[in-house]
């Protein structure tokens, strides 16, 4: 709760100093709590409106403020840490340094919500756009991007819908038949389309990533050391990748969390900037050409407007603009915007000497660089940076990995234990309402059974009568023989009569 308690936490304390006041100030206090001498809610806004020089605030974790504000401690640290690893893996060129994110294209929402200026004659009213329809997986992707301050630009690395593994491919169909068309085969050499539902990443798909990135880096660059700076999104926190990139002698960092909006290069508007602006216009000319040709907007040719958007966007000038904007290469703290700081603070700052500050926080950035801070179980990089590649944060990481496999296989364990015993219940279950089954069927045979004897009894007392019976009977016949029959009355004298 930090130095202020929270609203239960005051009443809680209200009762316990209530509990020891002597008998005369309690019963002045069952005054104020309504007869109690437990304070409640309806206690707590009265004393609030009595006393203005107390606030409520809302708070939230250490992590969470350390995040959320641009401190000058936290980013001096940032460029701190970078001055270490520059001199440490001897980053001399720019092509030795290189900054990995991602973003969404997403063609639908251009063609539906973007607007486009025409030319016409005057007096049009509502001059309307037929938009193109858009093919199966066309809605929408997802393109990771590696680029280099050098005006270089990675092999392109691009998600698709879909499910299928291995390289996407669609299937065209021209004069000679049908054939299969690989997407990576629109973009630059040797990249790599992949399929995933929903178009994003998560730690497999950063795997293959780092699989692509390791190989391009050791084949052009074997000799020198290369860094890659990438955000801390916990996507990017795979053991497997960051093995990959360190056995192709790359050293990866991970940005301070919810800053990469202001220290990152591909965040900035000569980067994704550029790029969005750029896909935007490709995506509604290449609507408006299929429109004209009668066909539909496709993949291909969403693939075809990603490289197009990347080629206009990612150009060595823009590369080279977009690093320097945010001091990464060359390295300069004082780039970064110092109003930022005021943001989300209690107190505007009016000056702040970041080249001063990195100076003083260089003696613990290392520290800072190598340690891992684990919050709730999970790596975190709020605060400071944190070099994945270190042996003890990946060493961190790596115990992460196994704590979770481990309450994975307990809870899969546990998922086939509880399996067992409801199929033991079941069982027994079943074995109870078939015995119970089998009860009522013999008792109601039983039931059945008795009735037809009684009955057959019954027959067969009336067919075949005791001998004493048939005595009985003898008897009874011989004494209707002697006996005359009866005339009913009034009979005799009528015929007298006649």
């Amino acid at each position: 709760m930090g130095c202020g308690p929270t609203r239960v936490g005051f009443l809680r304390w209200v009762g316990e100093y209530v509990a020891v006041l002597s008998s005369e100030r309690q019963s002045t206090a069952r005054a104020y709590l309504g007869g109690k001498l437990t304070p409640v809610v309806a206690f707590y806004r009265p004393f609030m409106r009595r006393w203005p020089g107390l606030r409520e605030y809302r708070v939230g974790t250490i992590e969470q403020g350390r995040a959320g504000n641009a401190r000058p401690d936290v980013v001096a640290l940032w460029y701190a840490g970078l001055r270490v690893l520059f001199r440490d893996l001897k980053i001399n060129h720019a092509h030795q340094l290189w900054n990995m994110d991602e973003t969404h294209v997403k063609a639908r929402e251009v063609l539906q919500e973007a607007r486009s200026t025409i030319i016409g004659p005057a007096g049009l009213q509502k001059p309307e756009v037929i938009m193109a329809a858009i093919g199966s997986k066309a809605a929408a992707c997802t393109a990771a991007c590696t680029v280099s301050p050098a005006g270089i630009v990675a092999r392109h690395f691009v998600l698709v819908s879909g499910s299928a593994s291995g390289h996407a491919y669609v299937k065209v169909a021209d004069d000679k038949g049908e054939k299969k068309v690989v997407l990576a085969s629109w973009l630059n050499d040797s990249a790599m389309v992949v399929r995933r539902d929903p178009p994003g990443f998560d730690k497999q798909i950063f795997d293959v990533w780092a699989d692509l990135i390791a190989g391009f880096l050791s084949n052009i660059y074997s000799k020198d050391n290369e860094l890659v700076l990438v955000d801390g999104a916990k996507v990017h926190l795979s053991v497997p990748g960051i093995l990959t990139l360190m056995k192709a002698g790359v050293t990866v960092i991970a940005e301070p969390s919810k800053l990469s909006h202001l220290i990152q290069a591909l965040d900035n508007e000569a980067a994704f900037g550029s790029f969005q602006r750029a896909i935007r216009r490709h995506v509604r000319s290449r609507s408006g050409s299929c429109v004209s040709s009668g066909g539909h907007f496709l993949v291909l040719d969403l693939m075809d407007c990603v490289k197009l958007a990347a080629d206009d966007a990612f150009s060595p000038a823009h590369l080279a603009a977009a690093f320097a904007a945010v001091g990464v290469w060359p390295l300069d703290p004082t780039k970064f915007p110092v109003d930022e700081f005021s943001k989300g603070a209690d107190k505007p700052l009016k000056a702040v000497d970041l080249k001063v500050l990195t100076d003083r926080v260089a003696p613990v950035a290392r520290k800072a660089l190598n340690t891992p801070t684990i919050v709730q179980g999970t790596l975190s990089t709020a605060g400071k940076p944190t070099a994945l590649t270190a042996p003890d944060v990946l060493a961190a990481l790596q115990r992460q990995e196994k704590e979770k496999r481990d309450k994975e296989e307990e809870r899969e364990k546990n998922r086939k234990v509880t399996a067992a015993q409801a199929a033991v219940k079941k069982a027994k279950k079943a074995g109870r309402d078939a015995a119970a089954e089998k009860s009522r069927l013999a008792k109601d045979w039983g039931a059945v059974c008795a009735a037809a004897v009684e009955e057959a009894r019954y027959r067969l007392i009336k067919e075949n009568p005791s001998p004493r019976k048939r005595l009985l009977r003898a008897r009874a016949a011989r004494q209707r023989s002697r006996v005359p029959a009866r005339v009913p009355a009034g009979t005799g004298a009528s015929l007298q009569s006649c």
